[in-house]
């Protein structure tokens, strides 16, 4: 076991986390994505945050970060990638808004003997922020956004965007939207993907990788061409409580990737926020699938997108 870095976030401490204290297995599975990297780092962060307001954590928490040896020395995603795994996790790690009292990541390296036979489960349950000098100013006259990369031309993912029809929308995109487009990939370093997505009027991306990662600035969101729930986009109805939490109301809200499956429900997605300076649950309130090339192509001239009675467009 190598030790690779330390990082104290929201405080000053020499001391480094341990395989004695809590434990966060890095593999092939689950170090390599947005989301799969918020799936174990945001939900933590959440429990830490009720933890440190209820009284209980008083002290920096300690976190052992486990990562196997394979994505420790250089390793990236693809060749084209600008920033390596690693270079990846520690600008996460040193950029997240801290919890009250703080945490201490250490970063070990191992040989992991399940590395190529036993993966980490992961999913999308949690929205934990970026610092709030990253959170979206919008203040910036142009979209972002993420188009299919070569690679995944001709993959089943764009194969389904294809079939929508939204794709045709996409590829006029400079001629469409009423403001410039600066385009986002992995050919950049996470500082400048997300610079420009800090200062965009809105982001309009495929699903995956910056899906997740406007999640985490809460910079408004559209994604093109996916469908949700098999073959089609669906508007359930789920419960969320009221105020007073003594009873649950029905409400209407798109499925999307968040909080969804066995036990879950889009309504009660665990996440903080910055105007209350608290923990909270609710809807997520920064992203719509568009459900038609029209529709997509509304966006891009203007008219609001509403979210969970959220409403945001590019001539904000």
């Amino acid at each position: 076991m190598k030790h690779i870095k330390t990082i104290a976030l929201g405080c000053k401490s020499n001391e480094r986390a341990t395989p004695e204290n809590h434990i966060v297995k890095l593999d092939d599975g689950n170090c390599r994505a947005y989301a799969a990297l918020t799936s174990q780092f945001a939900p933590l962060l959440y429990r830490i945050q009720v933890m440190n307001d209820s009284g209980i954590v008083k002290e920096p928490y300690k976190v052992c970060i486990m990562i196997d040896t394979e994505w420790c020395n250089g390793k990236k995603v693809k060749d084209s990638n600008s920033w390596t795994v690693m270079e990846t996790i520690i600008w996460l790690l040193e950029n997240y808004h801290p919890p009250t009292n703080g945490v201490i990541f250490t970063i070990y390296e191992y040989e992991d003997v399940y590395a190529n036979t036993i993966q980490e489960r992961w999913a999308s349950s949690s929205i934990w922020p970026l610092n709030e000098s990253w959170q979206a100013k919008r203040d910036g006259d142009y979209i972002t956004l993420h188009d299919f990369q070569d690679d995944l031309k001709g993959s089943a993912k764009y194969e389904i965007a294809r079939h929508s029809g939204q794709l045709d929308v996409i590829d006029d995109i400079d001629n469409i939207c009423k403001l410039p487009v600066k385009r986002v990939d992995y050919t950049m370093g996470e500082d400048q993907i997300f610079t420009l997505l800090k200062h965009s009027k809105m982001h309009f991306t495929l699903h995956g990788g910056s899906y997740y990662g406007a999640a985490i600035i809460n910079l408004p969101t559209v994604c093109f061409g996916s469908f949700i729930s098999g073959d089609h986009y669906h508007d359930g109805f789920y419960f969320k409580h009221q105020k007073d939490k003594g009873s649950e109301i029905p409400v209407s809200v798109q499925h999307t990737s968040w909080n969804t499956g066995n036990g879950n429900t889009p309504t009660k997605v665990s996440q903080f926020d910055f105007k209350t300076n608290s923990v909270t649950e609710h809807p997520q309130r920064y992203l719509r699938h568009a459900t038609s090339p029209m529709e997509l192509r509304s966006y891009l001239n203007g008219f609001p997108m509403e979210v969970d009675d959220h409403y945001y467009s590019i001539d904000d």
